[in-house]
């Protein structure tokens, strides 16, 4: 494939990107419920599972000890999902890939996942900061005719305003 991209060709651009996307899920990690989905894909490793092999079954005993430990929201974030994820997984995963679309940093997509709360003053000054923009008729109308900059910023504050304040201990 040349450098220049200028010389491709739609079809060798298409192909070009289609290798490309390859050889990025190839860098992604597989989550470990992919594993065990795998490994119990296999007719042989099922065969010596219910024949007892010993060695098998600690196998996949590390298996589902790995999944039921595994991070839901860094699997949604970064790895191959396993082939029936949850639906909760599922839709982790594509709220990850729309809010990083949206220009959303990273930390900040999983600080949505998480559901993580702000302080109280960050929360009060996001509640006053939305209530200013919606009382503003340019911003609004920004905003409802799919603005991309009114998009982000009023997504960044229902993330905030979704989690809600910090609990203080008490």
């Amino acid at each position: 494939m040349t450098d220049n991209i200028e010389t491709l060709t739609p079809e060798q651009a298409d192909a070009a990107l289609a290798e490309m996307k390859v050889a990025f899920e190839a860098t992604k990690p597989v989550s470990a419920q992919k594993n065990l989905d795998d490994f119990y894909a296999n007719a042989d490793n099922r065969q010596k599972l219910e024949a007892g092999n010993v060695e098998t079954r600690r196998a996949f005993d590390q298996l589902v000890t790995a999944a039921a430990a595994e991070d839901p929201v860094k699997v949604a974030l970064g790895t191959v999902l396993p082939d029936l994820p949850s639906s909760s997984l599922r839709q982790m995963s594509e709220a990850a890939v729309w809010l990083r679309q949206l220009g959303i940093r990273e930390s900040v997509v999983e600080q949505a996942l998480r559901g993580t709360p702000e302080t109280q003053e960050a929360f009060d000054y996001v509640t006053q900061w939305k209530a200013d923009r919606l009382a503003d008729p340019e911003w609004t109308k920004r905003w409802l005719a799919g603005g991309e900059k009114e998009k982000r910023e009023m997504v960044l504050a229902s993330i905030v305003l979704a989690a809600g304040p910090k609990k203080e201990a008490a």
